[in-house]
């Protein structure tokens, strides 16, 4: 403390100041060093400093009656109170100022009013009802709580398929159990909806969501309650993914916990709207401030991130919104407990409500994601070798030269290509796939160009054997047919 007590009895000197260097915290009127003096005659408490604003009518020195400060709160060595003088345009605006250590702002409280104001009479009572009605039990026993575990242990879940731990490696176990995707979830698997609430593509898209959903979870559940938290996290992220289904339709996999947090940010605003009149402003502002920029910011940055799923935020936002009004409650003891069972009965009709319209007008598609991933597996496997076979199947026909070579030829098309296709087009035709969908009607094409391969290889490999002139071009004849068969089948993809 620098406190010139010695010189003058009467009264208490503070070297202060209004700023400091990456701290937010900042005084409005004044700016760089100034002073504090106390006089306990009165009390007054004279502040004086450069002024922030020069020209706009704050004087070199601000004079406080005790009656004009409340609400005085210190933060380590950062001491600000409320400003009530109805006869300044500041009035109610937080008066700011940084002491020189911890110890000096304790002293320069106890020197200050301890009256408290009105907005924070009410803030303190809202706090105690809320207190009252969600109870004292430990953050680590909410259902925001239960729901980051959840996640978590769907996180490791997918890294033992093998989706990859700290960044995505594969996208199968996402594709086979997970992830949301239009053509996936509209052909009877609806419970990706949920899957995908709770998937993460890899450790720093979970941490970044798990971090978020902390700090708007806890506070979202004290205000609705853990059931009607509960239900408001479920309908934002069933809303969120089918946004993104109608969004996107089957161009899409998205997973992520993103849309029910953006839904959790919406319900505050809905409660707000709908609470407004029983939420102090000293809440109130703060809380829509916070929703407001969190949804800005973070919709704009999905704008400009083509691998961000802003649907399922826009969806979830807009979910958060609709559940959040719906199911608010007045932060009273006696209220709740009537009003409760039914928000919680209107909120479940409302979802399923939702759930079933967007069942039955959600896109559908001509195939069926497990057919294409066993179509694609299948085909993976021979292509990479086709190239090398008919590479070399076309550069032995071009230097046969005579009977033996012809006869060398004939036997590695009967040993390793016919074979090779035989084992293909049999490997396609034992699928079992939808026969009315696009998946079914491509592998049949494709069976039908294999046999035709097949058969023209079988005449070459005997017209080689028997050592017929024509063999070769009889073989390039029939290989314009299979070009053409290809030709069409590649059209019709």
């Amino acid at each position: 403390m620098t406190a010139n007590a010695a010189s003058s009895p009467s009264k208490f000197a503070f070297e202060i100041r209004y700023d400091r260097p990456l701290n937010s915290l900042q005084n409005r009127d004044f700016k760089g060093e100034g002073r504090l003096v106390v006089r306990p005659d009165g009390p007054t408490y004279a502040f004086t400093g450069e002024p922030r604003y020069p020209g706009a009518g704050v004087p070199a020195e601000r004079v406080f009656a005790a009656r004009e400060i409340s609400d005085v709160a210190c933060h380590g060595a950062v001491v600000q109170f409320t400003r009530t003088d109805p006869l300044q345009s500041r009035s109610g605006a937080p008066f700011v100022f940084h002491c020189q250590n911890d110890a000096e702002a304790q002293e320069i409280v106890r020197l200050l009013p301890k009256h408290l104001g009105l907005e924070l009479l009410e803030q303190e009572k809202f706090t105690a009802q809320l207190r009252a009605v969600y109870g004292t039990s430990p953050a680590w026993k909410s259902v925001t709580a239960v729901i980051i575990a959840l996640n978590l242990a769907m996180y490791c879940l997918m890294g033992l398929l093998g989706a990859g731990w700290f960044s995505t490696e594969s996208m199968r176990p996402y594709v086979n159990f997970a992830a949301n995707n239009g053509a996936a979830t509209t052909d009877g698997e609806w419970w990706r909806l949920l899957t995908s609430m709770f998937t993460h593509f890899g450790l720093l898209h979970l941490a970044l969501n798990m971090w978020a959903l902390w700090k708007s979870g806890l506070e979202a559940e004290r205000l609705f309650g853990r059931r009607l938290f509960a239900l408001i996290y479920l309908a934002s992220g069933l809303t969120g993914g089918l946004t993104s289904i109608f969004w996107h339709g089957d161009k899409v996999w998205s997973a992520g916990a993103s849309g029910a947090i953006f839904g959790v940010i919406g319900s505050l605003f809905g409660f707000t709207r709908r609470q407004h009149r029983t939420i102090p402003r000293s809440v109130l502002q703060p809380m829509m401030q916070s929703t407001i920029a969190f949804a800005g910011y973070n919709l704009l940055y999905g704008l400009a991130r083509p691998t961000i799923d802003n649907s399922a935020h826009i969806g979830g936002l807009i979910g958060g919104v609709l559940f959040g009004w719906l199911l608010a409650l007045p932060v009273d003891a006696s209220a709740r407990t009537r009003l409760v069972v039914p928000r919680l009965c209107l909120g479940s009709a409302v979802l399923a409500g939702i759930v079933a319209i967007g069942v039955i007008f959600a896109p559908h598609f001509n195939y069926r994601v497990r057919d294409e991933l066993a179509y694609d597996q299948v085909n993976e496997t021979f292509q990479t070798r086709e190239t090398e076979f008919l590479k070399h199947n076309v550069d032995v026909l071009n230097h046969l030269d005579g009977p033996a070579k012809e006869a060398a030829h004939a036997t590695w098309l009967n040993r390793e290509m016919i074979p090779y296709y035989a084992d293909w087009r049999g490997r396609l035709a034992s699928l079992s796939l939808a026969p009315d969908k696009q998946t079914g009607r491509s592998r049949d094409a494709l069976v039908d160009i294999l046999d035709a391969r097949l058969l023209s290889l079988h005449h070459l490999a005997d017209g080689l054997g028997a050592h017929d002139p024509q063999a070769v071009q009889r073989y390039a004849a029939e290989q314009q047919a299979v070009s053409a068969k290809i030709e069409a089948f590649e059209k019709r993809k």
